[in-house]
């Protein structure tokens, strides 16, 4: 029993991951069913005895990788004591963009959704992107020294899209620019010089 257990458990998982690259790659519409289970290694019913349809499915690959996440960060509290507000908003972007490089498919899957807004799109903000964003914008209000600082949003903003041009779009770069962004040195790299500017900026 506790076999089967173990390999019903595998199939799912292999189920969900062959469904993250599939959905990031091709968006929620043109993603297939038959394609996911082939490059599950599983049967096309089986997708089905898992998920009850394609919706779930898409759920649950949701709730998967910002689960995945959400455990980059859930010691964050504890370690930012004591620390300059903002050494902290470096020290969440880093971790931010190394997840992301590791983890590509997140903002796929994110910008898919942002293309052709509906009720998927509102359940991926209302239970995971807007609260991460939210304490994004707390940190950047903490950080500013300045009387009239910029808006936290346009910065906000600004710290998304340059992950979202670096590591999603991490095929461009690299035949631009020869080299692989999603590598942990140059995503580093590139989150400090976004992040020197931004506290420039608010300096």
């Amino acid at each position: 029993m506790a076999r089967r257990t173990t390999k019903s458990a595998s199939t799912r998982e292999d189920i969900l991951q062959a469904a993250i690259q599939i959905f990031a790659l091709h968006g929620f519409e043109c993603a297939k069913i038959a394609e996911i289970a082939r490059q599950a290694g599983v049967q096309h019913p089986l997708v089905s005895y898992y998920f009850t349809d394609k919706e779930a499915l898409w759920d649950a690959v949701i709730d998967q990788v910002w689960g995945e996440f959400g455990k980059s960060f859930i010691n964050v509290a504890a370690e930012f004591q004591g620390i300059d507000p903002q050494q902290q908003l470096r020290m969440l972007y880093r971790r931010y963009v190394l997840f992301s490089a590791r983890h590509p498919e997140i903002h796929r899957l994110v910008a898919n959704e942002s293309f052709s807004p509906g009720p998927r799109l509102d359940r991926l903000v209302e239970r995971h992107y807007a609260p991460f964003q939210g304490a994004i914008l707390h940190m950047i209000n903490n950080s500013s020294r300045k009387d009239n600082p910029p808006d936290p949003l346009h910065i906000m903003v600004m710290m998304n899209g340059a992950v979202l041009a670096f590591i999603a779009g991490a095929p461009l770069i690299q035949r631009v620019h020869g080299f692989d962004p999603t590598e942990q040195s140059r995503a580093l790299a590139m989150a400090d010089g976004v992040i020197d500017a931004i506290i420039k900026g608010i300096s």
